[in-house]
């Protein structure tokens, strides 16, 4: 409590200077009084109940007079409850608004769809800035947002899997962390280039860890649907190489852990999710991330299969195809919605052919003179792997 005092009363000193960097929206109050993180997310919450779970009424609302102005006053508000502790113990104190909003979210509430638009209110960021060098943003209001984002993305991984007891069986209590999948629905319905951005930190993140990876092996017991959204992501960066072995090896184990993890998005889906995932969000991959990342998981695996390293591949491959194996399963639960996806798209699979192809003619010496491959060579692993995939 001593450290928002202080932070408060630098602030009051510093108004003049401060308010332009921070109120850069409407006007708010000459004299903001003080409003903690809790407060201001139990006022958006209470504003965004209006909306119900008739996307129709939100529409309806969003085009009110009223709207825009009590829309920037709550803004202010949280923006105030933000760097109100900003000018000391600053690390600890971002910690603190993370572990705020994760307590926030975790609470059990009737309507989840409110709870999600506070989620995603608070963490509005816009297309166009720079997410490759967040310093360059060009507003530290959304610079700060986006960071207090991956805190508590870093901070509900590491939370959820501490509270996981180590056997399967008992897993299902921990399986949809509300915090985690919200993320992950933020991560899908938002511009991709946020959604890379967020993979590329949470990767770095855990590579710090002791050993390296450290609780994100164990992210497919508390949320799979945000396993699916990493995986998506990490797809397209690494869409025309392999990714670091220590990616593969978590991801191989989340495709051990939950054979499902891969399409947890379609299968498990929620009422919430299919207000959001409109068809758009399932086939426009100009946009937003595949809602799987299948394609690049072949491909990583077939590319596998012409590296010499120590590392077994063999492993990861044989995980992908359990996890494959379970689509009929996932096709029978989305029904008619099956045309609205590209899981595996044939311009996708023509380029693998074509990568093959160029690879076939640098290792002619494991063809057959009918442009078979040889037994027990590495085009016979390629070209085994590439049909398994397509089998199953």
């Amino acid at each position: 409590m001593s450290h928002h005092n202080r932070g408060h009363h630098n602030r009051t000193h510093n108004n003049q200077g401060n308010r332009p960097l921070h109120n850069r929206g409407a006007p708010g109050p000459l004299h903001q009084k003080e409003i903690t993180v809790a407060q201001a997310l139990a006022s958006i919450e209470k504003f965004q109940n209006q909306f119900n779970n008739d996307q129709m009424q939100q529409d309806r609302i969003r085009e009110s007079p009223n709207y825009k102005q009590e829309e920037s006053l709550l803004s202010n508000n949280f923006q105030t409850a933000l760097v109100g502790n900003a000018v000391t113990g600053v690390g600890l104190v971002k910690l603190q608004h993370a572990d705020s909003i994760r307590a926030f979210m975790e609470e059990p509430k009737a309507h989840e769809y409110a709870r999600f638009r506070t989620f995603e209110f608070i963490f509005r960021i816009p297309d166009h800035l720079d997410f490759e060098n967040v310093t360059s943003m060009s507003s530290s209001h959304h610079e700060m947002r986006y960071k207090l984002l991956c805190k508590l993305m870093s901070l509900g991984i590491c939370r959820a899997c501490a509270g996981l007891v180590d056997n399967r069986e008992k897993r299902d209590d921990h399986r949809y962390n509300r915090t985690l999948n919200a993320i992950a629905l933020w991560m899908k319905i938002n511009n991709k280039k946020i959604a890379h951005a967020l993979a590329k930190f949470i990767f770095k993140e855990y590579c710090f860890a002791s050993p390296a990876g450290g609780d994100l092996f164990k992210l497919a017991l508390v949320s799979p649907r945000l396993c699916a959204m990493l995986i998506s992501s990490w797809g397209e960066i690494y869409r025309n190489s392999l990714p670091p072995p220590l990616l593969l090896e978590i991801i191989g184990i989340w495709l051990d852990t939950e054979p499902l993890a891969l399409f947890y998005p379609l299968y498990q889906n929620s009422n919430m999710w299919l207000s959001f995932l409109k068809p758009e969000h399932y086939i426009e991959t100009a946009k937003y991330i595949p809602i799987t990342g299948l394609q690049d998981l072949i491909a990583w695996s077939i590319r596998l299969a012409l590296e010499n390293k120590e590392t077994d591949p063999w492993r990861y491959h044989l995980n992908l195809i359990r996890s494959i194996m379970t689509l009929s399963k996932v096709l029978n639960k989305i029904g008619q919605r099956k045309h609205e996806l590209r899981l595996w798209p044939r311009d996708t699979i023509r380029s693998l052919v074509g990568e093959l192809m160029q690879v076939s003619k640098q290792k002619e010496e494991q063809l057959t003179n009918d442009g078979s491959a040889k037994a027990n060579t590495v085009m016979e692993s390629v070209i085994d792997r590439f049909r398994h995939a397509g089998l199953s």
